[in-house]
């Protein structure tokens, strides 16, 4: 399977900084050093995995809790797989 990409650029450091922590990687930095671009790149999220994503996104907010925390609520109210 081809792996197909998604292409942003930035201005300054952090703002790469902060890209990169969402899952872009950091290709190309052109320009002066007074005045660089940054190319960066990442995979596309597959429409299904997206669609997943987004609608565990929901459930989450619903429940009042955060997203972005990797605690899976499922997980702490049943007691985790074999209890």
């Amino acid at each position: 399977m081809r792996v197909r990409w998604e292409y942003c650029s930035a201005r300054d450091f952090e703002s790469v900084q902060r890209l990169g922590q969402l899952g872009w990687e950091l290709i190309s930095a052109l320009g002066s050093p007074e005045q660089p671009t940054f190319y960066l790149k990442r995979p596309v999220e597959a429409w299904r995995d997206r669609v997943t994503r987004l609608q565990r996104n929901q459930v989450f907010e619903a429940r009042g809790l955060d997203p972005a925390d990797p605690a899976d609520p499922y997980v702490q109210e049943q007691g985790g797989p074999g209890e």
